[in-house]
């Protein structure tokens, strides 16, 4: 994976895409070395770790079926929206099993391209959390090569 694969890659998560990471030329790598090969990959590309990989072959085809059907999936999962009761028989499933930093008064998804979740909360809730929520969320709903976003609004006390 080259610096410029990342950048891109970057690139394509801060504007919200989803994303499929193509690994192309697996006809010039032998069977036996590509899964030796995968776990690197995917330690290497760990900030885009949502983004589904598969190896591919342009001049062979290997692969190029699968990837068309993944880019499609992709795609579809760019449209998902979760209603808010929904989404708040989630958030009262998951804070069950790890209660959050700052109590949670409200959640809900404010747009589905890319996914974007508002939290109001007493306050701030850290990126430990949010990467539980994350991970929560895609366990759930998926969000297949969708970069997931957050945003925390905290509601401070009324002054009498």
């Amino acid at each position: 994976v080259t610096k410029m694969d990342k950048k891109i890659l970057n690139l394509a998560e801060e504007e919200g895409k989803g994303i499929v990471v193509a690994l192309n030329k697996v006809d010039l790598v032998p069977e036996k070395e590509r899964k030796e090969l995968f776990p690197y990959i995917t330690q290497d590309l760990h900030f885009v770790d949502y983004a589904p990989k598969i190896f591919t072959s342009a001049k062979t085809g290997e692969g190029i079926n699968y990837l068309i059907e993944l880019v499609k999936t992709v795609f579809k999962e760019s449209g998902k929206k979760i209603s808010k009761d929904e989404l708040f028989q989630f958030l009262e499933e998951v804070t069950a099993l790890n209660p959050p930093p700052k109590t949670i008064l409200d959640f809900f998804q404010k747009r589905s391209s890319p996914p974007t979740f508002v939290i109001v909360s007493k306050g701030e809730i850290d990126g430990t959390y949010l990467r539980f929520l994350e991970k929560r969320l895609r366990g759930k709903y998926g969000f297949v090569g969708q970069p997931i976003r957050f945003v925390v609004e905290i509601r401070k006390k009324k002054r009498r």
